[in-house]
């Protein structure tokens, strides 16, 4: 990996956007999850898929949000080992969120399949968004490392 060039500022910098990101990608899920929760209750519909899309919107928003929240201003200048060790841990969290939605997928197919809970399909649904929308944020960081 080839770090000439890259500026410890620069880094925190790409760091503390992605915290930005984050957060605001976990309160358009926080909002559009109530939103399609109060449509629901308003209308009076029932909506099990929605309902379960909905509602998991809003936890994985209001769990984004913290985590940006808490993760943000703990940032701090790294040096050459910190940056490789940042690069090695996104690329973990990578696997990870693959693999999050990956499951996630499996268990809406298999609600929806073997045993018809509709709310488990909009929760897989759900978090299978949220998995690939992190693994896109992750993906926006990792290049910032290795200029």
């Amino acid at each position: 990996m080839e770090l000439t060039g890259q500026w410890a500022d620069t880094l925190l910098a790409f760091e503390q956007l992605f915290y930005l990101k984050l957060a605001v990608w976990g309160v358009m899920s926080l909002v559009a999850g109530s939103a399609l929760l109060a449509t629901l209750r308003a209308r009076s519909r029932e909506s099990p898929v929605l309902g379960g899309f909905g509602l998991a919107m809003a936890v994985w928003g209001v769990l984004e949000v913290a985590l940006a929240l808490a993760r943000r201003h703990g940032v701090v200048m790294r040096d050459l080992a910190a940056a490789i060790s940042l690069d090695r841990s996104l690329w973990f969290a990578m696997g990870l969120l693959v693999g999050v939605a990956m499951a996630s997928m499996l268990a809406a197919a298999l609600a929806w399949h073997l045993a018809r809970r509709l709310r488990l399909v909009g929760a897989g649904v759900a978090t299978t968004v949220h998995a690939i929308a992190l693994a896109v944020l992750v993906l926006q960081l990792i290049p910032a490392i290795v200029r």
